[in-house]
């Protein structure tokens, strides 16, 4: 929910996943301030839109990455390497870092458009050819690429849920689903956690 002070106006979104029928939000006034539904906000710098998609916050990444990654291109024939591995550690990176583990569970559509900036950044830094591959690039000089960003937080975050807050919501969901489908015999997968299956591929990202 938004509110703005000068127009006494809150903004109340409604989130349509996969839903053919729209639902409409009547007019709803409280005191001095109406309510209005929008299709997207803005909430700690993570951009939600009504669908979850998160293609508007994957937009404004790669608007805001595209143009240092420019940068980076102009300055190979300048800098070496290692500062240009620091420029892109300061002006692109925290770009990706910041709340991936509530968007990157999109579409890989809508997440090509910023792996492929990620890439092009790679290939400036290291001074490759224009359609090079770059896994040898990411593994040699210790980068992760978006995907691997993705996966590092969600373990640290479920590592620190189970093992320092012991009471959150997550790690006692996490410890049902493990104690649920354990079993008594000595099997390899035995304490494994447990993912829900859902019958839509988005629901399950």
């Amino acid at each position: 929910m938004q509110t703005n002070s000068k127009l006494t106006q809150i903004n109340v979104i409604l989130y349509h996943i996969h839903i053919e029928k729209k639902i409409a939000l009547p007019p709803i006034q409280v005191d001095s301030s109406f309510i209005h539904e929008t299709d997207q906000i803005k909430f700690l710098g993570l951009i939600i839109d009504k669908h979850l998609t998160f293609k508007p916050h994957i937009n404004l990444i790669s608007a805001k990455t595209s143009k240092s990654v420019g940068l980076l291109h102009r300055l190979k024939y300048y800098l070496p390497p290692e500062i240009l591995k620091t420029l892109y550690y300061s002006l692109i990176y925290p770009y990706i870092y910041y709340c991936i583990e509530s968007w990157y569970g999109t579409s890989q559509t809508v997440l090509g458009g910023i792996q492929v900036l990620q890439k092009r950044a790679i290939r400036a830094i290291f001074n490759l050819p224009f359609n090079s591959h770059t896994n040898d690039s990411f593994r040699d000089n210790f980068i992760l690429k978006i995907a691997d960003i993705y996966k590092l937080k969600l373990c640290s975050f479920l590592f620190n849920s189970i093992n320092f807050i012991p009471d959150s919501y997550v790690s006692n969901y996490i410890s049902s689903l493990n104690y649920t489908h354990s079993h008594n015999h000595n099997t390899r997968n035995r304490t494994d956690f447990t993912i829900p299956l859902f019958s839509r591929s988005s629901s399950q990202r």
